[in-house]
C-alpha cells in the first residue's frame, strides 16, 4: 500500500535498467563468440542503441560522474557504430 515518490522511484528503476541492459550486451557477446550463435550480435545495436537514447534523456545521470564518462565513452565508441 506504500505508493515511492516518482523521481527517486525513477532514478532506481533507470539504475535497474543500465545494470541489465550491460548484463545482456555482456551475455549477448559471450553467446555469439563462445557458443558460436552469431544470430545473437543482431541483439546487441537495439540494446546499445536503448542505452544511447536513455543517456541522451538524462536517465542514466545516477549522481555517478565516472560511471557517466565512461558509459558515454563506450557508447560514442567507433566499434559500436
Amino acid at each position: 500500500g506504500v505508493r515511492p515518490e516518482r523521481e527517486p522511484f525513477l532514478r532506481d528503476f533507470y539504475a535497474f535498467v543500465l545494470v541489465r541492459r550491460m548484463q545482456a550486451l555482456g551475455a549477448y557477446a559471450r553467446i555469439a563468440v563462445s557458443m558460436g550463435k552469431a544470430d545473437y550480435l543482431a541483439k546487441i545495436p537495439p540494446a546499445v542503441q536503448t542505452l544511447r537514447e536513455l543517456l541522451a534523456q538524462g536517465r542514466l545521470s545516477l549522481g555517478l560522474p565516472a560511471l557517466e564518462s565512461w558509459l558515454k565513452g563506450a557508447l560514442d565508441a567507433e566499434i559500436l557504430r
